[in-house]
């Protein structure tokens, strides 16, 4: 609905659904309905947005392991059957 906000508690991090008018009817201050704490609902604004995926696919796909030297090392990557390459 257009004109929805949302602002979250402080004191329990509750998240409400608000109207800008129900903000500006004391100057944002609201109180929580589940721990009664009254706060300023306009300073503690959250987006419910899905954030925006990445603009560029990544450039180059990612690289695989190389052999570790250390005795130590190799076969703790036998263990976890990690996908090495030669150097």
């Amino acid at each position: 609905m257009p004109g929805e906000k949302y602002t979250r508690c402080p004191g329990c991090s509750t998240v409400f659904r608000v109207m800008p008018e129900q903000l500006a009817l004391r100057a944002g201050q609201v109180r929580c309905g589940q721990c009664k704490t009254v706060f300023n609902g306009i300073e503690q604004q959250v987006s419910l947005a899905a954030p925006n995926p990445p603009e560029e696919p990544l450039s180059e796909p990612p690289q695989p392991l190389n052999k570790p030297t250390n005795p130590t090392a190799r076969a703790a990557a036998r263990r976890l059957k990690v996908n090495m390459v030669e150097p």
